[in-house]
């Protein structure tokens, strides 16, 4: 039963750090297309690399982390 649990809990937090990942490159994605279009373009590359400076570790990962769950057995 625990097994089962502890299973449960961690295909949930998976699913919510997905999530999380999917919702900041949309944001990231809109703040993109705002700036291009407020022609304030010049300024991404530095928030860029900001951003993904933060960003990519994280989501790198978060991806090795879910390899590691596909190969856990029950």
């Amino acid at each position: 039963m625990r097994a089962r649990k502890y299973y449960v809990l961690r295909q949930r937090q998976i699913k919510i750090e997905t999530d999380a990942w999917e919702q900041a490159a949309k944001e990231y994605k809109e703040l993109l297309t705002n700036m291009c279009e407020r022609k304030l373009a010049p300024n991404l590359p530095y928030v860029k690399s900001l951003f993904l400076g933060w960003f990519e570790p994280l989501r790198d990962r978060i991806a090795m982390e879910q390899e590691q769950c596909r190969g856990f057995k029950i």
